[in-house]
């Protein structure tokens, strides 16, 4: 990358008709960009969470309700997103802090004591917890699931490493 940077501020291709810009656009729904995933990048993903969490507030529901709504659409929102590349863990948290409050009907800025721990929460249903998944441990399985798939493929990719 280094070298393009080079490229672009030459005074040769400022002598160009072309314009230098910055590479932040989508392509199926993700972000294409080089490096870390940055704040501005993460910020609409963490506002999508939080957008579906007050539709859910106004509706009377039980603990098993709220739980059936975290389980198996808030942790899955993230899946596509996982797929491609590695979530930071400020991300993954966020998501797991904003399903805690929604879970123990906490407001903004106040201080509850929890039924039950979150690790707890997470244990697979044989092992007394409701099987909420955790999100770094799909996030990493899911990365996983891809070197492995693109180590045994046959297709060009695969061959070359």
């Amino acid at each position: 990358m280094k070298g393009l940077w080079l490229i672009a501020t030459s005074e040769k291709f400022r002598a160009l008709p072309w314009s230098s810009g910055s590479l932040h656009s989508e392509y199926l729904g993700l972000p294409l960009f080089l490096g870390n995933l940055t704040k501005d990048l993460r910020l609409p993903f963490l506002t999508k969470v939080e957008k579906r969490l007050a539709g859910w507030k106004t509706q009377i529901l039980s603990y098993v309700g709220w739980l059936c709504l975290i389980r198996y659409v808030l942790m899955t929102l993230p899946y596509y997103w996982m797929m491609a590349f590695r979530l930071p863990k400020v991300v993954l948290k966020g998501i797991e802090q904003a399903c805690i409050k929604f879970l123990w009907n906490e407001e903004e800025r106040s201080r509850h004591m929890h039924l039950v721990k979150w690790e707890h929460l997470c244990l697979p249903l044989d092992e007394g917890g409701v099987g909420i998944q955790r999100l770094e441990d799909v996030n990493r399985a899911m990365l996983a699931s891809r070197c492995c798939r693109l180590l045994t493929s046959k297709g060009p990719l695969g061959q070359h490493l």
